[in-house]
């Protein structure tokens, strides 16, 4: 009983923290997507079946409608819970492993307060969803191998199965899982009844998935291109599957790792990592743990999509496990007083002014963070180094000046990053109807079809038209062939032809 309650102490401090400092609203990006698939209960999203991650939209379905406080922010707290759940589910696996609260303690809170994880503890995005249930895969992991019950390899199968519904991580342990099974089948610990419990309760877990998969075959009654795109989306399989490795990639993905962990204590991780490398003999657990974390790692490190710091979040998770185990080997080799630990704890909340001065600091120095372009009301430091999001009310006063400054009737070319927040003012708030934001991201339906060149000049000649970044890859290439000048209006731009503008001054 007193396990439960730490267990619920610790979700309520991880709730309170991330709730606290979570995204106030609309978003940038794949999280403003997510928000808008949402309010449009879209199941599939249009980049393929790996991007589709049915049961997060499923989950905030269910947010969207409880009538309390911003759309957005209540999306957003679906990230918040599940991280929580994920850093109070490191700390039980600690506990029933190790039978010891204070490295339960530092593992969890050396997670909670890692970059990465909390950045995506405060937006919306799928990430949080797949560590919480990762997590309860490993506490039952740990439950089947202590009592050799098949109940928990079977409630396993069910977990993974929704995991695999939430994100194709989950593949990575689901081969561990099946290299585990089919061990315990050879050695004649494990039945046949079991294994086709386990093989219904993993597809009722993964029905969401799987109803998307068949119902796309059905569709096209092309198997082979179903089949890619469940396992890689439409343009991602080179990403997934690359194995070359530039020196650059290399330095910022060690950078990820030391900024997720920036504190003294990154060496008891190592130490964790040394110490289940020893066990691996005489422990299944500690052998299944490394091969997990290998494999995360392998996977992420060599990933090649500009968001791949993301990527590492299964791997953290892992990571700050072992810097739990790592302390547990300094209590077991050394008689370690109540001071030290104090000292370690404390190095543990270092992340938090080490962020709060890093973001200010790469701003001073002008660090290149590989941005191409300015948006307006986003700085890119805070943005991408600060992990706490309350603040982050950018996106929604870039739409709305944006909206508000265009002329009547007038169309907007936008971009991936910045469609879903426009498209979010103007349906969720009502602003500016009348304008007709055009994009080609997803699988959305914009008011007007993306135009191509002469497309967009007879537009030209009917309505003014605006563009949100005159910067390639943001903004057709046909507009940026210097025919045209590009207006500051807002927080956006509007498209006039060169020629006009020289003509009127001629005639001044």
């Amino acid at each position: 009983m007193p396990l439960v309650r730490d267990y619920f102490l610790v979700l309520a401090a991880a709730i309170l923290l991330y709730a606290l400092t979570c995204a106030p609203g609309a978003l940038w990006q794949d999280s403003g997507m997510y928000q808008y698939r949402i309010w449009k209960a879209d199941l599939r999203g249009g980049l393929g079946l790996a991007l589709a991650h049915p049961l997060y939209i499923l989950l905030g379905h269910g947010a969207k409608i409880i009538p309390c406080g911003e759309y957005g922010y209540r999306i957003n707290l679906i990230s918040s819970l599940a991280a929580a759940f994920t850093v109070a589910n490191v700390f039980l696996f600690l506990c029933r492993w190790l039978g010891s609260r204070l490295p339960a303690i530092l593992g969890c809170v050396t997670l909670a307060l890692s970059w990465t994880f909390w950045q995506h503890a405060c937006i919306a995005e799928v990430y949080a969803l797949y560590t919480a249930l990762f997590t309860t895969e490993l506490l039952l992991l740990l439950q089947y191998i202590k009592s050799d019950r098949p109940v928990y390899a079977i409630l396993l199968a069910f977990v993974n199965g929704l995991a695999v519904s939430t994100h194709m991580w989950a593949v990575i342990p689901l081969a561990v899982y099946i290299l585990y099974l089919t061990v315990q089948v050879f050695r004649r610990k494990f039945r046949v009844i079991p294994i086709i419990l386990m093989l219904t309760a993993w597809i009722a877990g993964a029905l969401p998935y799987v109803w998307l998969i068949l119902e796309r075959w059905s569709h096209s009654g092309d198997f082979g291109g179903t089949l890619h795109s469940a396992c890689f989306g439409d343009h991602w399989s080179g990403a997934v599957l690359n194995t070359s490795l530039s020196r650059r990639i290399v330095l910022e993905n060690l950078l990820f790792v030391l900024l997720s962990f920036p504190t003294p204590n990154i060496i008891l991780s190592f130490l964790g990592v040394a110490a289940l490398m020893r066990r691996t003999v005489e422990s299944p657990l500690s052998f299944l743990v490394l091969l997990l974390l290998g494999m995360f790692f392998l996977f992420s490190f060599r990933y090649t999509v500009p968001d791949r710091y993301a990527f590492f979040l299964p791997f953290y998770c892992l990571f700050a496990i072992c810097a739990g185990l790592g302390l547990h080997v300094l209590f077991q080799r050394f008689a370690l007083s109540v001071r030290t630990g104090f000292i370690l704890f404390s190095l543990a909340l270092l992340p938090i002014p080490v962020y709060a001065v890093a973001y200010r600091a790469a701003r001073q120095m002008k660090m290149d963070l590989g941005m191409r372009r300015e948006i307006p009301y986003r700085d890119e430091y805070r943005y991408f180094l600060c992990p706490w999001q309350r603040a982050n009310d950018g996106p929604m006063r870039f739409a709305r000046e944006g909206l508000l400054a265009m002329e009547r009737d007038a169309i907007l070319l936008a971009d991936g990053t910045t469609v879903y927040t426009l498209w979010y003012q103007q349906e969720i708030h009502t602003l500016r109807p009348d304008v007709r934001i055009v994009s080609h991201h997803g699988d959305y339906q914009s008011p007007l079809p993306y135009p191509d060149q002469d497309q967009f000049e007879e537009w030209f000649r009917l309505w003014p038209v605006y563009v949100v970044s005159p910067v390639p890859g943001y903004c057709p290439r046909y507009i940026l062939t210097g025919e045209y000048e590009f207006v500051p209006a807002g927080s956006v731009y509007r498209v006039q032809p060169i020629k006009s503008v020289i003509e009127s001054e001629g005639t001044l």
